[in-house]
């Protein structure tokens, strides 16, 4: 078929569907287009590397889009995009951008000038591609049934400098391999699995704006806390009841704080693996932070990775030194609802030109016909100077090669070759409502043996009982995991939604579960309780010694031993307490599934400790009058606020109870003076523990709302402002050139939606 009749017959198409009608399924609508060749300097390629955009708006169910275009200028016609799956609502949102690669050589006819010439020409000469949008109910190809075209769209080709990082790889460098290259789709193939998370907004990078400094390390080669940033945003939004991060932390606050973390040169990506993660660790360690478990798998890491302090670690999931990231763990993090970053070399197959680069992985589709796809949300080429601006999610092809390295394929000429994947999700803390903790066990039951079948089974029979928060309804996500003490590996797992509900005392429910025979191991054994992935808080246990876990949610985690019993003991908590961690283990012969224990009695939980959230600690705040908030506390109802001038609270300034929110304004506090605070939550059993101690600084300098420093407040200063929150400027730097404090017209300690709305009230009401 020449490229005429291919012609004639996509407009014959477009007439005809007047007639068939759109599906009403095609719920997929308002597309937008765009189309860029790639100039990559870095890596270039022999061919012409073009980049399609595809903004839409998702519908009730999934469907695929296809692509055809004509350039005007040659008459060539190609498919461009094939059977790209688009997600529905549910997972995408309310709009959503994907972004596709493609050979735009193969709309040049032989013998013409080279497509660049034409794309970075003057506007009104650049190339127009005429492009055909196609939404399918399921895999389908050329040529197309005339009820799946949308609509039409005349493109102009723009040019998109590619500049998403020029730091060398110092890893050791992957060998090539023999490729297997992903097939094409067959007709009848399937969608059998995966997720797409794409309720997040995604940092957009610029390295001219924000260049290196003293403070901060710069945008540029920043892939690795942008990709954080990305998913630490994205926990904090899809886990916001059990991960919530104190105040408002933006995008830039992230990269600064991420990128003092993890160490990064001036100008350079971060250098290792292990300093990414330990980097991630350290972040998470911050005062008020949530608890989050990292997992990783890493080319180049064969131990745990702990964090500067010690106090917390990041697990290796490999299951052999010389292992290879695998599609599984990935695959089993990403269905776990926990946010995935992937590690590795962009290199060029032809040139053998390379880079180090990290991204955030948002989700994964996998086929029946064995065709996988990553997700990617990448920063393209670091900058925001419209049309070069470019951050969306990119779906990828993935290959696997014989050497053991997963490969997601770019383009024709470029490989993405990962050497680490790094995971992390909400840890449920001790003393929080998500906490479950074990409470009774009995794994060596003591009776007379009865044959039934061909298995000896005991008159007492063994169970366990687990105690959670009524309020807590999500059961399913909560795993019981039996682990054999001499191999370290899982031999049985249970959901808490198996369980028989029991007492509930002072808020807090008893479930047990009674075992068919003698599944448990007798003397040496453990136990972890996990929620969707992750190890709850002390909650790694075993009886009869000490081990180390060796695959199933607890990989690479220590035990910690609660004794050993004798054949009949039942393990059980003793002491008075409202969490895990105000009991101690016992043995006692007498069992009590879905009741209190023998000498145990849960009292009535205080309220957690609050987390305060700003004014952020050890600032100047420029201001007399001071807003102080913190995050919620688990089962408060109300709280309690000091302040004081020393940090023993000898010399309290302010004190306030009853306080029924989560913020509160206090005005009159003197200049040059440096203040300590502190919140305290209570509820009817009493008040709960204080707080850290912050302070803060009143330092008049300027008129708040002098953004550039001319002595002057108007419309200058709220676009400036504007500019800042969306990541444009940083404080200190033209023409953001005040302290940051002067943006902060709400009083309380954060630059936020807030102070533009207050900024322009003001504006408003000054007399013209």
């Amino acid at each position: 078929m020449d490229k005429w009749t291919k012609l004639m017959m996509y407009m014959g198409l477009a007439l005809l569907v007047c007639l068939v009608g759109i599906s009403e399924t095609m719920a997929q609508t308002d597309f937008e287009i765009r189309i860029f060749e790639v100039e990559n300097g870095i890596l270039p390629t022999d061919y012409a590397q073009g980049l399609i955009t595809i903004t839409y708006t998702p519908g009730p169910t999934g469907t695929w889009l296809s692509v055809g275009a004509t350039d005007w200028d040659t008459i060539e016609f190609g498919i461009i995009v094939s059977n790209a799956y688009l997600p529905p609502a549910t997972e995408a949102g309310q709009r959503i951008s994907i972004t596709l690669p493609f050979n735009l050589s193969t709309l040049s006819a032989p013998g013409r000038d080279p497509v660049s010439k034409k794309a970075m020409a003057p506007k009104g000469s650049r190339t127009i591609l005429e492009t055909y949008i196609h939404v399918l109910e399921s895999i389908g190809f050329y040529p197309f049934d005339p009820s799946t075209w949308i609509t039409t769209v005349d493109v102009t080709v723009d040019v998109l400098l590619a500049n998403t990082g020029s730091g060398p790889f110092t890893g050791e460098e992957p060998p090539e391999g023999t490729p297997e290259p992903p097939a094409e789709h067959p007709a009848d193939d399937e969608l059998i699995g995966g997720c797409f998370y794409g309720h997040v907004s995604l940092i957009d990078l610029d390295a001219t704006a924000n260049p290196a400094s003293a403070e901060y390390a710069g945008d540029l080669n920043a892939c690795t806390p942008a990709a954080v940033s990305n998913s630490i945003q994205w926990l904090d939004k899809f886990h916001c009841d059990r991960f919530d991060l104190p105040g408002e932390m933006s995008h830039p606050y992230l990269l600064g704080k991420l990128s003092g973390y993890m160490k990064r040169p001036a100008g350079e990506g971060v250098q290792t693996d292990e300093d990414f993660i330990r980097g991630k660790l350290d972040f998470f360690e911050e005062p008020g932070m949530p608890g989050a478990d990292v997992k990783f798998q890493s080319q180049f890491i064969g131990d745990n990775v702990r964090s500067s302090s010690g106090l917390s670690v990041a697990r290796n999931f490999k299951t052999r030194p010389d292992k290879k990231p695998t599609w599984d763990f990935f695959a089993k993090m990403s269905d776990q609802a926990e946010d995935v970053e992937l590690g590795g070399v962009v290199r060029n197959k032809k040139t053998g030109q390379q880079f180090g680069h990290t991204v955030m992985a948002p989700g994964y589709y996998a086929y029946q016909s064995g065709i996988k796809i990553i997700i990617i949300a990448d920063d393209i080429n670091q900058k925001r100077t419209n049309p070069d601006d470019l951050i969306t999610h990119m779906p990828l092809k993935v290959k696997q090669w014989d050497n053991g390295y997963m490969v997601l394929e770019m383009n024709d000429d470029l490989d993405f070759i990962i050497t680490s994947v790094v995971a992390e999700s909400p840890m449920p803390l001790d003393g929080r409502t998500t906490a479950a903790w074990l409470n009774e066990l009995l794994a060596a039951p003591e009776g007379e043996q009865k044959q039934v079948g061909q298995s000896l089974f005991n008159e007492t029979r063994e169970f366990i009982e687990i105690a959670l928060h009524e309020s807590v309804t999500d059961l399913e996500n909560y795993r019981i995991i039996f682990y054999d003490g001499a191999t370290g590996l899982e031999y049985l797992s249970l959901t808490l939604d198996q369980f028989t509900p029991g007492d509930t005392v002072n808020g807090v429910t008893l479930y047990y579960y009674f075992f068919t025979g003698d599944q448990l191991q007798d003397s040496f054994g453990g136990v972890a309780v996990t929620w969707s992935g992750s190890v709850i808080q002390y909650q790694m246990h075993s009886y009869g010694g000490e081990f180390t876990a060796l695959d199933g949610d607890a990989t690479q985690m220590p035990t910690v031993d609660i004794g050993s019993a004798a054949p009949g003991q039942v393990f059980a908590l003793a002491g008075h307490a409202g969490r895990y961690s105000g009991f101690a283990w016992s043995t006692t012969p007498t069992a009590t599934p879905g009741a209190l224990n023998e000498q145990q009695n849960i009292t009535a939980a205080v309220p957690a400790v609050p987390q305060l959230t700003r004014p952020p600690d050890d600032t100047n705040h420029l201001q007399t009058r001071v807003r102080f908030c913190w995050d919620p506390a688990d089962l408060a109802d109300a709280y309690s606020l000091d302040v004081a001038t020393d940090d023993q609270f000898q010399d309290v300034v302010h004190q306030q109870a009853g306080i029924m929110g989560t913020s509160v304004l206090v005005e009159g506090f003197a200049a040059d003076t440096t203040y300590f605070w502190r919140v305290q939550a209570a509820n009817a059993s009493g008040p709960g523990p204080y707080s850290d101690i912050w302070k803060f600084s009143i330092t008049l300098d300027g008129a708040v709302g002098d953004l550039n420093d001319d002595a002057l407040v108007n419309v200058m200063d709220l676009l400036i402002l504007q500019h800042f929150l969306a990541g444009n400027f940083s404080p200190g730097t033209a023409p953001f050139s005040a302290p940051w404090g002067r943006a902060d017209i709400s009083a309380d300690g954060c630059v936020d939606a807030a102070d533009n709305l207050s900024l322009a009230n003001y504006l408003v009401e000054i007399p013209h």
